[in-house]
């Protein structure tokens, strides 16, 4: 028996919720086949089309497009053991460190000035914030 390693690909998923069917349905496209529940007018599971005929996810499920296009569905736990996100999760940190460097600033301007700043504009981010704000908009191909 030989061992393989997956190859690192990237791959675009969405998670199915009920709520965000449409966006579901706009991902799949010709591929998508909606299959309702018998108790209510809401999908119980999708149908996928695939050349091996269809394929069902279940609320909860990611549907991924695969290399080819192709598109298939995944179990949460096994996405989570073999998918990272690529750039969605340092964005969502940086949102974080954002908002707290604008409430430490606006800390400053209050304890400096006795009140609170007029605008945003009236506060002065910390260096390093600024330095990291240039950093990830270089990463991501910006000035």
């Amino acid at each position: 028996m030989t061992t393989y390693r997956k190859k690192p690909v990237e791959i675009e998923a969405i998670q199915w919720r009920v709520s965000n069917h449409s966006e579901v349905k706009a991902f799949l496209g010709e591929d998508y086949v909606a299959v309702l529940s018998k108790h209510t007018s809401k999908p119980a599971h999708i149908a996928i089309s695939t050349l091996e005929g269809s394929i069902y996810a279940a609320p909860g499920d990611f549907v991924i497009r695969g290399v080819h296009g192709e598109h298939y569905p995944c179990k949460p736990d096994i996405f989570a053991e073999t998918y990272e996100t690529v750039g969605g999760a340092d964005d969502s940190r940086l949102a974080e460190l954002t908002a707290v460097a604008e409430a430490i600033a606006r800390w400053d301007y209050i304890t400096a000035n006795g009140e609170e700043p007029d605008s945003d504009e009236s506060l002065i981010l910390p260096p390093h914030m600024e330095i990291a704000s240039r950093v990830v908009g270089i990463i991501r191909g910006g000035a």
